[in-house]
C-alpha cells in the first residue's frame, strides 16, 4: 500500500462514493491494479457498504429492538 494512507483511504473513500475526478478515478485504479493490498481492502469496504445498506431495508419491531441490535453487531464483527 502507499506509503500516504491517510491519502489512500481518502481517495478510496471518495472512489467508493463515486465522488473521483476521471483523472482521480483512473490513477486510483491504476493503484488498484498494482497493490493486492489495496484491492483487498476496498473489496472488504465495498462489501461492507453493501451490508450496511442491506440491514438499513430491514425493519425491526420495538420489541426486539436490543436482540436484532446486538445480531447486528455480531455479524458486522464476524466480517
Amino acid at each position: 500500500m502507499p506509503k500516504n494512507c491517510r491519502n489512500v483511504d481518502e481517495m478510496m473513500n471518495k472512489y467508493l462514493d463515486g465522488e473521483l475526478s476521471r483523472t482521480e478515478r483512473t490513477q486510483f485504479e491504476k493503484m488498484l491494479r498494482n497493490d493486492p493490498s489495496l484491492k483487498e481492502k476496498v473489496d472488504c469496504y465495498r462489501n461492507m457498504l453493501r451490508c450496511l445498506k442491506a440491514f438499513r431495508k430491514v425493519r425491526f419491531p420495538a420489541s426486539g429492538l436490543r436482540q436484532a441490535r446486538a445480531a447486528i453487531m455480531r455479524r458486522i464483527s464476524a466480517l
